[in-house]
């Protein structure tokens, strides 16, 4: 049976901790299964916790010293500076 709350301000009881009820009750039927879960859910959490910033930082390093996208994007400092007039560079030589 569904409870539908009415429009008079009438209240559903509150159910409480019914998840962790339900968990601890499914662990006390299991306990193998229970700990095998528990021990993959930390080394999930610890994977992402340690790995993701590691993976992340790897990642902007790579795109930061790695190859230019295009020809010609970064210029070495030995190239004279150039000289910008109008619409287009006029290169020092």
């Amino acid at each position: 049976m569904q409870e539908v709350r009415l429009d008079e301000g009438e209240a559903l009881p509150d159910e409480g901790p019914a998840a962790a009820q339900r968990l601890r009750a499914w662990a006390a039927r299991r306990p193998a299964r229970a700990v095998s879960a528990a021990v993959l859910a930390v080394a999930l959490l610890l994977t992402v916790v340690v790995a993701g910033p590691r993976w992340a930082a790897n990642q902007e390093r790579a795109a930061v010293l790695g190859e230019a996208r295009f020809a010609g994007a970064v210029r070495s400092l030995q190239d004279p500076p150039g000289v910008r007039s109008g619409d287009h560079v006029a290169w020092r030589y």
